[in-house]
């Protein structure tokens, strides 16, 4: 390995990003993710890889394909791949590596650290767009998210919304965790 390659595994290692198992996703690597981790495991995987990226970090993508492509697939050492849009903002294609927790449930405030929101949300300009958000915690009060592209400028953030605030920005949402 080239020294350069080797600070940056170590880099990724000390940020929790990579494990032991952070291989070529083989058949092996599909069971033991679907079987042998808990949820609650799958779930802080996915977090523990959104946290890696820091505070107001530019990757220059939408909030799906920042969650898709550099959150979820190697969070879950290429084993899942989340599925497309359907045609609403706020629901996906059915895919057997994600389960639907809640749809349009304002009344649940037990949303799971790891878990992604995908919602139809009102744009300051008054129209509507899908938007993602990983949670990182939830309380009776409001929710801490990690998301990409908010401000429509590719870059991540984590914030926290009231519950009353993300009513009021979200039209309608599908909560889903990642099997």
């Amino acid at each position: 390995m080239k020294c350069g390659t080797v600070f940056l595994v170590l880099v990724l290692t000390a940020l929790g990003a990579m494990t032991p198992r952070a291989q070529a996703q083989t058949a092996a690597d599909a069971y033991w993710w679907h079987y042998r981790l808990s949820q609650s495991q799958r779930d802080a995987a996915v977090l523990r890889t959104a946290q890696s990226f820091a505070d107001n970090a530019f990757v220059g993508m939408s909030c799906k394909v920042w969650v898709q492509q550099a959150v979820v697939y190697p969070g879950s050492f290429r084993v899942v791949w989340l599925p497309l849009n359907s045609g609403f903002d706020w629901l996906w294609q059915w895919s057997a590596d994600v389960e639907t927790v809640a749809v349009d449930n304002w009344n649940s405030v037990n949303w799971p650290p790891g878990e992604i929101i995908q919602a139809q949300v009102r744009t300051v300009s008054g129209g509507l767009s899908p938007h993602t958000m990983i949670i990182v915690s939830a309380n009776s009060a409001g929710v801490n998210v990690i998301e990409c592209n908010w401000r429509n400028d590719g870059r991540v953030r984590r914030r926290y919304v009231s519950w009353a605030d993300l009513q009021r920005q979200i039209v309608h949402y599908t909560l889903y965790r990642v099997k």
